[in-house]
């Protein structure tokens, strides 16, 4: 790591040093330019990341451009508090300031957003492995709970714009192959007809997988159309299909683990292992949307969003071979208010209000698992699902540089249970608040506080874990976040500090029964404590053509936790005081992106990952590792078309490490090994 930072510094000020005459001497070509203004669009009004009293990251071009080509996780764990994790290919987790406490896989405790709709059904649960990374043009963080304006979450709120949806964007075909029997291809492209703007792309993606067991496919289609039919009125149609199937290998215990990285879970005394029960995920999935937006007039807006979606999922593993079927379907609409907007006014201010409501219906069949072979019926369930909340926020500008906002929704959530006799989940209704303010210091640095509570009750696959039992009195998780950031913006630097702590009540936690199954239980509660810094510098491009080096940019990420159960009793065990199972103490993450003359670009990565406890009684850890990412890219013209080429190395120094831990699991079988050092190659034609 310090051999990183040393080449970082020594290349800045090579850098500096080569432009520094004509920086001083040319005062028309002076540093003018500062860093670009981001815009969150999750938010009504569309204020910039910059002014926001929120803690917003987004991960757009300046973060994308050190990605290798099938590669996210690198670039999403790049930002401060976001981990993203992945067992194997296919099978990824998302977490936002540590609510990987609940999330054994998949995603939960965060909402999601695609588009102008919600990825995240009434159930609780995300597909977010069914979407192509390479078709999004930016994603959307908010940090820390926002269900005032969103709906249950206790930990964030992701906002994914896929590409060419709301832009025109040239058509590309992208082809990238790489280690383990990596492969990927992507059409995509859209092209205005008349009032329409309308979208298309395709992708497929397969790989074998380092260890055994490990295969995935993954085909996706999306179609768009933006319909632009008077000045005032604009209807968006959306549909996104998706089919994959991909192996799951299982956790291997620390004796098998030095023994053989690349196998699969073994087989014990009284279970099979993962490949004698061929343990994977078949998922098909097909979302449909329309969005209608009018203005009235300059002042005020309305807009509408129905969605519904069908899920087909099968899991054949170690124990049971699950069937389940989810139709979801739901509507969000809001009218926003504005004043007139004015930059000499004393006060300028826009209100939103709505609702958004949603249903899932789940068909959840366990059957025994003979061999990767649907066999007798072990239990089954029909599962309704509903969420519905109330919204509203208000949010003023005073002097053009002091922001204050308050929200508040109103959430209710209920869990139907169609047995004999029916059960219900009904949880009691929940107020979400919170209140903001942001002040700016002049143009470059600004203040910013916020308090909110978040709310999150359990998910069906929480109340209906795969031990087939139903915990009809698992509680809701919620709590307080407190926070305080600064920022610092100028010509080349940006800088970007927050500190929080969040108090979580009932927080769910994950569990291992005898036969490996999972279930969850309430801890009593959290004590969440952190700092995030992101710092990014620029260098302008040069004007003098034959200098070797174009501009050089660099970013450092740091996430300190401190996050540790206040009151966790389980048992005779008393677990309070020891630290969150599956956080991270520490994760910095540092890049450098050196553009040079005729489209040649080099990227670096470096990110230490610290050591996690792996069960709650803190007694097994994960060690602390470092990984080194490079890529090089030329672009060059072929007629009226660009070609890219790129080639990349991910984990340069070979670390050993496990890219997602499975945290309490029965007879230590805690390790999922990620591959050593692997190579990718790709190739972009923009026509």
């Amino acid at each position: 790591m310090k051999v990183f930072y040393h080449f970082a510094l020594i290349l800045l000020f090579t850098t500096n040093y080569l432009f520094s005459q004509e920086i001083q001497n040319s005062s028309s070509n002076a540093i003018t330019d500062t860093l670009t203004e981001v815009i969150i669009t999750a938010y009504p009004g569309k204020l910039s990341a910059f002014t926001s009293p929120s803690s917003v990251a987004l991960l757009d071009s300046s973060i994308m451009k050190y990605r290798l080509q099938s590669e996210l996780l690198p670039v999403v764990n790049s930002i401060p508090g976001v981990r993203m994790e992945e067992r194997s290919p296919g099978s990824y987790r998302f977490s936002i300031r540590g609510s990987l406490l609940r999330s054994p896989f998949g995603v939960r405790n965060v909402k999601v957003y695609l588009e102008e709709y919600p990825l995240t059904d009434a159930g609780g649960n995300t597909y977010l492995n069914m979407l192509d990374f390479n078709d999004q043009t930016s994603l959307e963080i908010i940090k820390g709970p926002d269900g005032s304006l969103f709906g249950a979450n206790t930990g964030g709120v992701v906002h994914i714009l896929p590409t060419g949806v709301n832009t025109d964007t040239p058509s590309e075909i992208k082809l990238s192959t790489g280690s383990y029997g990596l492969f990927t291809e992507q059409l995509s492209g859209s092209e205005r007809f008349g009032p329409h703007l309308r979208s298309i792309q395709q992708s497929f993606q397969r790989s074998d997988g380092y260890r055994d067991n490990s295969a995935m496919r993954r085909a996706t289609i999306r179609l768009s159309d933006r319909w632009q039919y008077s000045e005032k009125g604009t209807l968006k149609l959306f549909l996104f299909a998706a089919n994959m199937h991909y192996e799951t290998p299982g956790g291997l215990n620390q004796i098998q683990l030095e023994f053989n990285p690349r196998s699969a879970r073994y087989a014990t005394p009284t279970l099979p292992g993962s490949e004698a029960q061929k343990a994977g995920v078949y998922l098909k999935s097909i979302f449909m949307g329309a969005n209608h937006r009018y203005e009235f007039n300059s002042r005020l807006s309305h807009k509408i969003s129905i969605f519904g979606s069908r899920v087909d999922f099968k899991n054949p593993f170690i124990t049971n071979y699950e069937i389940r079927g989810e139709n979801t379907y739901g509507l969000r609409t809001s009218i926003e208010l504005v004043s007139k907007l004015n930059s000499k006014s004393l006060l300028n201010w826009n209100w939103n209000t709505g609702l958004e409501w949603q249903q899932t219906a789940a068909e959840i069949n366990n059957y025994d698992n003979n061999g990767g072979e649907k066999g007798n019926l072990q239990s089954g369930s029909s599962i309704l699902s509903t969420q519905h909340f109330y919204f509203t926020r208000f949010q003023s500008i005073w002097f053009n540089n002091w922001v204050v906002e308050g929200s508040v929704s109103l959430t209710n959530a209920q869990h139907v249970f169609k047995e004999v006799p029916k059960l219900k989940t009904d949880f009691d209704p929940q107020w979400m608040p919170r209140l903001a303010s942001s002040l700016r210091l002049g143009r470059q640095v600004l203040l910013r506080a916020s308090v909110s509570r978040g709310y999150s009750p359990p998910t069906t696959a929480e109340v209906l874990p795969s031990n087939n039992f139903i915990y009809q009195n698992l509680k809701p998780e919620s709590g307080w976040n407190y926070e305080a950031g600064l920022r610092f913006n100028n010509k080349r630097l940006k800088i970007d500090v927050a500190a929080f702590h969040y108090q979580l009540e009932d927080a769910i936690v994950r569990q291992v029964d005898s036969s490996g199954a999972e279930f969850f239980i309430n801890s009593g509660g959290t004590n969440q404590n952190g700092i995030e810094c992101s710092i990014n510098y620029k260098l302008i491009k040069s004007s003098i053509s034959r200098t070797l080096i174009h501009s050089v940019s660099l970013f450092n990420s740091t996430t300190i936790n401190d996050f540790k159960f206040r009151d966790y009793f389980s048992g005779e065990d008393n677990f309070s005081g020891n630290k969150l199972t599956g956080v991270p103490d520490k994760v910095i993450v540092s890049g450098i992106f050196i553009e040079f003359q005729k489209g040649f670009s080099l990227s670096m990565m470096h990110t230490y990952v610290g050591s996690l406890p792996l069960n709650d009684a803190n007694s097994v850890s994960a060690k602390s590792y470092d990984l080194l990412q490079v890529k090089i890219e030329k672009s060059f013209k072929f007629g009226k078309s660009v070609i890219n080429l790129n080639g990349g190395v991910d984990n340069l120094l070979n670390a050993r490490y496990s890219s997602g831990n499975d945290i309490n699991a029965l007879g230590g079988r805690y390790y999922n090994p990620a591959p050593g050092r692997n190579f990718v190659v790709s190739l972009k034609l923009k026509l």
